[in-house]
C-alpha cells in the first residue's frame, strides 16, 4: 500500500490523477468523480508533511455546473 511506501513519513507531495470508469451517465460520472476527488483530499490532508501546500483536486465539470 502506499501507506507501507512511506514507512510513516509524510509526503512533501501527492499526485493523483484518478478517473472513475465511465458509465455513460453524466450525473453518476460526475459523482463518482466528485468521490474520488474527496478521496484523494483525504489521503492528502493525512500523508502531506506539515506546511506542504494544501491538496487542488479536479474533477469533470457537469453541464449543470456550466
Amino acid at each position: 500500500s502506499v501507506w507501507a511506501r512511506l514507512g510513516g513519513a509524510p509526503a512533501d507531495l501527492v499526485i493523483s490523477d484518478m478517473a472513475p470508469n465511465i458509465s455513460g451517465i453524466p450525473l453518476s460520472d460526475q459523482a463518482r468523480s466528485i468521490e474520488l476527488a474527496e478521496c484523494a483530499i483525504e489521503f492528502a490532508e493525512r500523508a502531506r508533511a506539515r506546511g506542504a501546500p494544501e491538496a487542488s483536486p479536479k474533477s469533470w465539470r457537469g453541464r449543470r455546473l456550466r
